[in-house]
């Protein structure tokens, strides 16, 4: 679970993994959650989140500018460009270490698809978020690309009979 991850603030800016995903020591996560289904639709709607994290003691202002979503393959998926600048707020969290990080968890697209997206184990998104970071007058702003691929689960439940 994305929300879980068990990062220390030590480790996550040296992880090669998440070089590319960091702005100034500023580490950006998006993942997608699947809504509560809506019996007027035939199909799934998701939500699109994003939790970043920074150093305890940072104190630069992070801004989400805006996001830009496309089909890569096997999805039916219409072109999505939001413009957000958003200031985000940050809380201090306890890792199961004693170390502690700032941890800001966003919702940024109550609804990603009004359409079934016909989704299958090849199916792939991309999402672009343009992000800025803000420390004594300095300001660093890049766009972050996030390819996505769809991750099918089977789940066993209990019904009425």
């Amino acid at each position: 679970d994305t929300n879980k991850a068990n990062i220390k603030s030590t480790d996550y800016i040296k992880s090669e993994n998440l070089e590319n995903y960091t702005i100034n020591n500023v580490l950006l996560i998006p993942y997608f959650r699947h809504n509560p289904f809506d019996e007027k639709q035939d199909f799934y709607t998701y939500s699109l989140r994003l939790v970043v994290y920074r150093k305890d003691g940072d104190t630069s202002k992070v801004i989400i500018n805006n996001l830009h979503m496309n089909k890569l393959e096997n999805i039916e998926f219409n072109e999505y460009k939001k413009d957000i600048n958003k200031e985000l707020v940050f809380k201090i969290v306890k890792n199961n270490s004693d170390d502690t990080i700032q941890k800001s968890e966003n919702i940024l697209v109550h609804e990603i698809n009004n359409i079934n997206m016909k989704l299958n184990e090849n199916s792939s998104l991309k999402l672009t978020i343009n992000a800025s970071i803000e420390q004594d007058k300095e300001k660093i702003t890049s766009n972050i690309v996030f390819n996505f691929i769809t991750n099918v689960r089977n789940h066993s439940i209990f019904d009425k009979f």
